[in-house]
């Protein structure tokens, strides 16, 4: 048996040579490894061998490339059929977890099962995430879990705390077990997180003390969000706290798309203006995409029916081939577009940084939250995010309207001609969106008003966009 020891040379060690393959070489390999999980979907599913012949494709002779193939999504593979075709059986003395999607799709709901052999390879991944970001093997590191929806891991380079959305919970345990660690590692969502600052304030947490960071996940962070969460932790450039954002898919896995300290910098640089080959065409009125980096060896990844910017909906293919739900070419409904290695190098070597050593890939959002005509929801939050002291009195909660009205919720101690003062900002701040031809109307609600709460509900995943 591998020792803890051990376990840790060999992190070092993949970190080390992650550059040895280069990323041209690792993304031919992925598509490879593709091609053979979807042979082995079609030999195992018989849901997918169905779907197969529906688009006209033969069972027996071999495969066509990868891209002839058909793109799955819930309605197709869960709606239709039941785990049990789409297994091809179930083996349930093998299957030691099982996590469902938001259902925030329209109640279809997808699901992850994961073997045992899964489990142990996922633990395995989360400590190299937490090394490569974090330093965990060289620091004690207390992970406190805020992820909603039953979403729960574990790891062996650092205790972890699975509180779920529980301020209260995560907020105690941080301020008695915290300090015995050398630093914390806060994972929740950009809005849930919003109640956790709140709370940790009321009681007094030093955020500095603990040396917090924090992974951001569930849905899109925008840089002033970044930059508004960064202050409330207290942290300032080179203390080596960080505030990260990941992405993952929840009929894949956790983790699948994740930023590192180039995707950052580049970003923020994009932000300030800054265009390179393969990093433009980022339209102002959509808000700025995030940009991830992702594991070729783990997951590979297309993007389909993209436009003249590159832009298309985003396909993934788990390369885990023993995983019980064989998912070959599924649409995770989401708008992104694949950087060019070149293009991800270039943008490093003109801030100085040393080039990438894993795909790069920006992702903009819900495909269905992105509706002709209508500002998105990442621009939307840019704008009320924008000023500081306007967002530190707003929940983080609204909601785009069919009508054309954007109702945002306000922080529940605003007094009536506070209300009307935050009103007047932020309708300078929205001043340049439109829905159609016409400016977006502002409503500007206290949380009892609102309709959508209080308290918000952070076990379902919020509905920006009616």
């Amino acid at each position: 048996m591998i020792g803890p020891w051990l376990r840790r040379q060999q992190r070092r060690a993949l970190l080390r040579r992650a550059g040895a393959v280069g990323v041209e070489q690792a993304l031919r390999l992925s598509l490879q490894r593709a091609q053979g999980i979807a042979e082995r979907a079609r030999q195992r599913s018989p849901a997918y061998r169905r779907l197969l012949l529906e688009h006209g494709i033969s069972l027996v002779a071999p495969l066509p490339p990868l891209g002839a193939l058909p793109v799955l999504d819930k309605d197709c593979s869960f709606a239709r059929h039941p785990l049990e075709e789409l297994a091809g059986g179930l083996r349930t003395q093998d299957i030691g977890q099982a996590l469902t999607s938001s259902g925030r799709g329209g109640g279809v709901f997808g699901f992850k099962l994961s073997t045992r052999g899964e489990m142990r390879s996922a633990r395995a991944a989360v400590d190299l995430g937490l090394q490569q970001m974090f330093r965990a093997d060289e620091r004690s590191t207390l992970v406190v879990n805020c992820l909603p929806m039953g979403v729960t891991f574990d790891a062996e380079s650092a205790t972890v705390a699975n509180v779920s959305v529980r301020e209260d919970m995560a907020c105690a345990l941080m301020q008695q077990l915290g300090p015995s660690y050398q630093q914390v590692v806060v994972c929740t969502d950009p809005l849930f997180v919003r109640r956790l600052l709140a709370h940790a304030e009321q009681i007094g947490l030093d955020w500095p003390r603990l040396h917090a960071s924090m992974v951001l996940g569930e849905e899109m962070l925008v840089e002033p969000q970044r930059r508004f969460i960064a202050d409330a932790l207290g942290i300032t450039p080179g203390d080596g706290r960080l505030v990260v954002s990941s992405m993952g898919i929840g009929e894949l896995g956790l983790h699948l798309f994740f930023e590192d300290a180039a995707c950052i910098a580049v970003r923020q640089a994009l932000q300030a203006g800054a265009r390179w080959p393969g990093l433009q065409d980022l339209e102002d009125a959509d808000g700025l995409p995030s940009l991830f980096c992702f594991d070729a060896q783990r997951c590979h990844v297309e993007t389909v029916g993209t436009d003249a910017r590159g832009d298309g909906e985003l396909v993934v293919t788990l390369l885990d081939p023993r995983t019980p739900l064989l998912l070959p070419r599924y649409a995770t409904g989401d708008l992104a577009r694949l950087v060019p290695p070149a293009c991800a190098a270039a943008a490093c070597q003109s801030l100085g940084l040393p080039p990438p050593v894993l795909p790069w890939l920006l992702v903009h959002g819900r495909r269905r939250d992105r509706a002709a005509g209508r500002p998105s929801v990442e621009r939307i939050k840019e704008c009320l995010y924008a000023d500081a002291a306007v967002a530190r009195r707003l929940t983080g909660a609204f909601r785009l309207q069919a009508d054309g009205r954007l109702l945002v919720q306000a922080a529940d101690a605003c007094s009536d001609a506070e209300l009307a003062t935050l009103a007047g900002s932020l309708s300078r701040q929205l001043a340049g969106l439109r829905q159609g031809s016409a400016p977006l109307q502002l409503v500007l609600r206290r949380p009892h008003d609102c309709g959508f709460g209080p308290p918000l509900d952070h076990e379902r995943k919020f509905a920006y966009v009616e």
